[in-house]
C-alpha cells in the first residue's frame, strides 16, 4: 500500500502523532506532493527503529526530507539503555536524507542532575542521569555522521563537559550553521542554580567556546541561559540574541570586561548584524546596595557551590546602558544598507 507513491511505512511515521481524526487522515490524500518534510522522533525504541528505516528506502523518499525534530521524553529512567543505543544508531545515519537541512533536539525540559558532597565537604557532580547520558549518545551519533545542516537547535541543553567535546569529530556538526539556536537547562530549585563549578566553568569557556569557534558561517545565533556567556560569536553574524546571560567576575569578582566593554565590543566588530535581543528577565530578590539596571546581570564564582548574582559595585557599569542604546542605534542603522 502506497500513498502519492510513498510507502506505508514514511507514511506511518510522519502521522503518528496526527490526532485520530478520519478526517484529518483523509485530507492528506488530498496533496500532492506530499506535504511533509520534517520527521518527529520521540525518545522511543520504536520512534528510533522507524528512523533507521526510513534510511534505507527509496532516494525518491529520503530525498522529501528537510528536518528531523527530537522530543525527549521528561519520564525517562535509567534503565532505558535500549532507547539511547537506537536513537544513538539513527542519529548517526541523519547522513543518508540528502536534503535535510535543519536538526531540532528538544530534549526533557526538567532537571535531574544531582550533587553529592565529598568527605571534605565539596558538592561535585554525581553519576550522570539517564538524560545526560541520552544527550551525549544523540551527539555521539551525530558526530559518527557527516551532515550539512543550515539550522540546529538545542533546546534545554546539559551544560555537562564530555570526552566527546574534545573531539573534532563533534565541532564539524557545526561547520556548515547558518543559524545556530541553543538554550541551557539549569536547576531552578537552588538560588542561582546548582552547578559543580569546575565541570560548568569548563562547558563554557571550552566547549561552548569551540562550538561557536567552528561555526564560522553563521549569521543568527541564539543563545538563552541564566549562566555566564564568555564567548565573542563569529564575525559574520547579522542576527544575535541574548536571553538571560551574565557576566561572570570568578572568584574575587573582578570584571575586566563588563557588558559596556561587551557591547562596545559587538558594534565594533559584528559588522554584519541587523537584529540583536537583549533580554534578562528581572529576578526576585532584594534590590541591590549600588543601584544598577537589572538587566545586566553579573555573577561571582562562588567556588564549591556555583555562580550567584554579584551585588557589588562594578566599575563602569553606568556605561553600560548607554552602551546598549550605543549599540541598538548602530544596528538600526544597518537597516538601510
Amino acid at each position: 500500500m502506497k500513498l502519492g507513491g510513498l510507502p506505508l511505512e514514511l507514511f506511518q511515521a510522519v502521522t503518528k502523532d496526527i490526532e485520530d481524526d478520519p478526517t484529518t487522515i483523509f485530507n492528506l490524500r488530498l496533496f500532492r506532493p506530499w506535504p511533509f518534510n520534517a520527521l518527529v522522533v520521540n525518545e522511543s525504541v520504536r520512534s528510533a527503529t522507524d528512523l533507521s528505516l526510513l534510511q534505507s528506502c527509496d532516494e525518491s523518499v529520503k530525498s522529501l526530507v528537510h528536518e528531523v525534530v527530537f522530543r525527549g521524553d521528561p519520564q525517562g529512567t535509567d534503565r532505558e539503555w535500549r532507547s539511547k543505543n537506537a536513537l544513538k544508531a539513527a542519529f548517526s545515519g541523519l547522513a543518508n536524507f540528502p536534503n535535510l537541512k535543519k536538526l531540532r533536539l528538544d530534549f526533557h525540559n526538567c532537571y535531574q542532575e544531582e550533587p553529592e558532597t565529598t568527605a571534605d565537604g565539596l558538592e561535585l557532580a554525581t553519576s550522570p542521569s539517564h538524560f545526560l547520558l541520552l544527550q551525549q549518545d544523540i551527539f555521539a551519533g551525530l558526530s559518527a555522521t557527516s551532515l550539512s545542516l543550515d539550522s540546529l537547535t538545542l533546546n534545554h541543553l546539559l551544560p555537562f563537559p564530555s570526552d566527546l567535546y574534545l573531539q573534532e569529530d563533534f565541532y564539524r556538526i557545526f561547520q556548515p550553521l547558518q543559524v545556530l539556536d541553543v538554550s541551557v537547562l539549569s536547576d531552578g530549585n537552588y538560588d542561582g542554580a546548582w552547578y559543580a563549578f569546575e565541570p560548568i566553568n569548563g562547558f563554557w569557556e571550552q566547549s561552548m567556546a569551540q562550538i561557536l569557534r567552528s561555526a564560522a558561517s553563521l549569521t543568527a545565533l541564539t543563545i538563552r541561559s541564566d549562566q555566564p556567556l564568555g564567548s565573542c560569536p563569529a564575525l559574520t553574524l547579522a542576527h544575535l540574541e541574548l536571553h538571560g546571560c551574565s557576566i561572570d567576575g570568578g572568584e574575587g569578582g573582578d570584571f575586566p570586561r563588563p557588558w559596556h566593554v561587551v557591547l562596545t565590543l559587538f558594534a565594533a566588530e559584528l559588522g554584519c548584524l541587523r537584529t540583536f535581543v537583549f533580554e534578562n528577565e528581572e529576578e526576585e530578590e532584594e534590590p541591590l546596595v549600588f543601584e544598577r539596571d537589572p538587566r545586566f546581570r553579573y555573577t561571582r564564582l562562588d567556588v564549591g557551590w556555583g555562580y550567584t548574582s554579584w551585588e557589588g559595585q562594578v566599575n563602569g557599569a553606568h556605561q553600560d546602558l548607554p552602551a546598549l542604546e550605543s549599540l541598538m542605534a548602530v544596528v538600526k542603522s544597518r537597516h538601510g544598507d
